[in-house]
């Protein structure tokens, strides 16, 4: 995980920002399945959490001793596996794995967000790796709520609320950043310059989104004024905006496939709201038509990991949500990520390179 961009850290817990599983009030004996659970781990879950082999290690044998000692960190590690079991286990059963991860999860956040009022020498290990679990855990209890909510807001809306716990979670690597670098979380503290490469990208997403930044500066013009002293609000407030999205696009581009096979980008996929910044989630928090494009081609990114069982069809159905809730003379701007193809079809997708290595790994 690399270091992102950092801005004002919002509290998780406000406005509703952590989205969290329900939970069963009556389910008890909890402990009873945790030999299953920590079976599950480090057999199958750990090594869907990243791409990178060399995170193998990482996620197997020292997420797990760091949980020993970090009990918000053990609850998160097995709320994930529950989830992987839900996954592929038979319809009748998929309600017990599920409010086994709802508990576990709630355990979970309760010690955890205490602890990031007071990050130390003795923490900031167990808090990196739970920043890091806590996104697959969102993402894979997002089909359960298909049912709360048919809307596309619905769906775009708990995304949204997934990107804003990221930002905030940044706290961890930016307050612990020296600390970590010399634990063994550091393997995931990747020092690498997170920067445009638009240019290097296979042709189709590369001409998509260069057509999406031409489309952006078009939108938002500069003003031929160079002092700002000399520029109203509103015309300060539209480049900055333009920015922001170009900025958001910039990113983007990161989390799509190069003519570099050994490239490995799960991470920057994932990571990528906390490098657009909180300025860019705002605008999505508030449904700007725009910033709903650059979504969409976001969720073309996510559909070229849908094999990965904690992301499975989320990017299909981000994009489907996205062109419902665009006005119509906008949808010719996501174009290409209508034209992907869905997660059911049968066809392969974007880039077949984007999987982890082992198919025994998604399973």
């Amino acid at each position: 995980m690399e270091q992102p961009q950092t801005d004002p850290i919002p509290d998780p817990q406000e406005n509703g920002q952590m989205p969290s599983l329900q939970r069963d009030e009556a389910f008890e004996d909890l402990d009873k399945y945790d030999e299953e659970l920590i079976k599950q781990w480090s057999q199958s879950t750990c090594y869907t959490l990243s791409d990178r082999p060399d995170l193998i290690t990482t996620w197997q044998v020292t997420v797990p001793g760091l949980a020993l000692t970090h009990a918000f960190l053990r609850h998160g590690l097995l709320a994930h596996a529950a989830l992987h079991i839900r996954d592929g286990c038979p319809q009748f059963l998929k309600p017990l794995y599920f409010n086994l991860a709802a508990r576990h999860q709630q355990k979970a956040l309760g010690l955890y967000i205490p602890e990031l009022k007071a990050i130390t020498p003795d923490n900031c290990h167990a808090l990196f790796a739970f920043s890091a679990v806590l996104p697959g855990i969102q993402y894979a209890s997002l089909p359960a709520y298909e049912t709360e909510t048919g809307s596309p807001a619905g769906l775009i809306s708990r995304i949204v609320s997934v990107f804003e716990y990221l930002i905030g979670a940044t706290v961890v690597a930016t307050q612990g950043a020296v600390w970590i670098r010399q634990g063994a979380m550091e393997p995931l503290m990747t020092i690498r310059k997170i920067e445009d490469i638009t240019s290097a990208l296979l042709p189709e997403p590369r001409d998509a989104l260069n057509k999406l930044k031409t489309y952006i500066g078009i939108h938002y013009m500069e003003s031929s004024t160079p002092d700002d002293a000399f520029r109203d609000n509103k015309t300060r407030q539209a480049e900055d905006t333009r920015r922001t999205y170009l900025r958001s696009i910039e990113m983007l581009s990161n989390a799509f496939p190069t003519h570099d096979s050994q490239r490995r980008y799960l991470d920057a996929l994932i990571g990528w709201p906390t490098f657009v910044g909180a300025d860019f989630i705002r605008s999505l928090k508030a449904c700007d038509p725009l910033a709903l494009v650059v979504l969409a081609h976001y969720g073309v990114a996510l559909n070229g990991f849908r094999d990965v069982w904690w992301l499975g069809d989320l990017g299909a159905r981000l994009i489907k949500s996205v062109a419902q809730t665009l006005s119509p003379e906008l949808l010719p701007l996501i174009e290409w990520p209508l034209a992907m193809p869905s997660a059911d079809d049968g066809t392969m997708s974007l880039d077949s390179r984007a999987q982890p290595s082992s198919q025994a790994d998604l399973t």
